[in-house]
Order: structure tokens, then sequence, then C-alpha cells
């Protein structure tokens, strides 16, 4: 939701006209730091990879220099200005879960990795804004719902005020 209210302010400030386009890439967007946890599936502990390389601004960083470098080649007529609001929402991905990360989190391994290759260290925050949900934990449906709640109370009215302050700039 908070990559979705950054690229509509993002959009905003730099002229870009909405689009299809643009949604849908940044949803994806803000989604894809947490492929890592499809290693779940195939073995791999998600303790021990979640939030790590996927996470770090760096690896992220990297991503976002190669798709500028792409864009011209591949955007097949796209606004730069997308790729723009695409790179704020996946960049928003691990500051947002770095500050919903606590000491407790923390504990079971599950801290971000935010300089990672240059720092191993997994950051998290003595007092996060909330507590988010741990869905490496969900067994059901019905138990991932319950940890989305959380974020959906802090997160969707942060969304609104990014997508109203998008448009008074």
């Amino acid at each position: 939701m908070i990559g979705l209210g950054l690229a509509a302010a993002v959009t905003e400030a730099t002229g870009t006209p909405a689009s299809p386009a643009l949604w849908f890439g940044s949803v994806i967007a803000s989604g894809l730091p947490d492929l890592d946890l499809l290693g779940g599936i195939f073995g791999l502990p998600t303790r021990r990879i979640h939030r790590h390389a996927t996470h770090s601004l760096f690896v992220l960083g990297g991503l976002i220099l190669m798709a500028a470098w792409a864009w011209p080649r591949l955007a097949g007529g796209l606004d730069s200005g997308i790729g723009v609001a695409w790179a704020a929402a996946l960049l928003s991905h691990p500051l947002l879960d770095l500050v919903t990360t606590g000491p407790a989190t923390a504990a079971q391994g599950a801290g971000i990795a935010l300089l990672w290759p240059v720092m191993s260290r997994r950051w998290f925050l003595q007092h996060p804004l909330f507590a988010a949900g741990e869905f490496t934990e969900c067994r059901s449906r019905r138990q991932a719902w319950k940890a989305l709640l959380p974020e959906f109370y802090f997160l969707g009215p942060a969304s609104v005020v990014m997508i109203l302050l998008g448009r008074l700039i």
C-alpha cells in the first residue's frame, strides 16, 4: 500500500500520467523483495534467507541501475517517470520492513540486511512503529489475514496521505 502511495506521489511530482502499467508495476515492484519467501518451497530455511539479499539497498539499487540502463531499450514507449515510481515502490519495501521490525523479531533472525553484502548485520528498531505480521509462521489464509490487519490499519491511512500530498505538490 505504501509502495502504491509513493508511486502515486512520484507520478504527480514528475507529471507522469497514471496508467495501468504504473499501478500493476508498482504493486509488483513493492512486493519483489519478498520473493525470497519462495525459497521455502524448495526446502530452503526461510528464516535464514528472508529479508536478506532481496532487502539490501545495494542489491535493489543495482537492480534499479540495471533497469534504468535497459529502460530505453525495453520500455516500449513507457514514460520514464513510471520507472522512477516503480523504483520508489521497490525501495519502500525494505524500509517499511525496517520500521516494523523490533528486537523480538530480530532475535528470531528476521532483521533486515539493508547493507548486504558490504555489512552482514541485520537491522531493526528498538521501538518499531508497529509489529508487522510474521507470514512465515502462517499456516492458513485466516492466519495470513490476521497477520495483515495491523499493516492495513497503519499503512492504509499513510498511503492515502502520500497520495494526497502527491496531489498537492
